[in-house]
């Protein structure tokens, strides 16, 4: 054992938290993953007509590129705090346990999302989409690391 590693388990884990390390980061990267993808398919693809519908709502496609960056920080954050928070209740009960975590945590994150409604002009459907969305995304993250993460 080194000093800045402390294995558990024959695992490299967290000193703080106990998270194991690399299956932390495995899970991590998977989920990012599928946080790109499953984004771009819902809002490049299946939202994208109510987006052009509503477009006076939204910064011009030419600046949407210089903000690349940011969503792809927030998709990597998104991940990890979903991830960290799935690790700190982790029972090893498998994929259901992930759903159960998804379904939770997707229902919390559909409100945010759909509140927007509320001091937003945007459609209803849109604000349910959004919500609906929400849902998928952290049940799809819940999965993943309920595959991947072991402790």
């Amino acid at each position: 054992m080194t000093d800045d590693k402390k294995e558990c388990c024959g695992k490299i884990c967290c000193p703080v938290t106990g998270i194991n390390i690399p299956r932390f980061l495995l899970a991590s990267v998977i989920g990012f993953i599928f946080v790109f993808g499953y984004d771009y398919l819902v809002h490049h693809v299946l939202l994208m007509e109510t987006y052009e519908t509503t477009a006076d709502l939204w910064r011009a496609p030419e600046t949407m590129e210089q903000f690349f960056p940011y969503m792809l920080g927030y998709q990597a954050l998104y991940v990890i705090f979903l991830g960290f928070i799935f690790t700190r209740n982790f029972e090893g009960k498998g994929i259901m346990e992930g759903v159960r975590f998804g379904i939770a945590l997707g229902l919390l994150l559909a409100l945010c999302n759909a509140a927007a409604y509320i001091w937003m002009p945007i459609p209803l459907n849109l604000a349910l989409a959004w919500g609906g969305c929400a849902i998928g995304s952290a049940i799809g993250i819940g999965v993943i690391f309920a595959l991947l993460y072991k402790k």
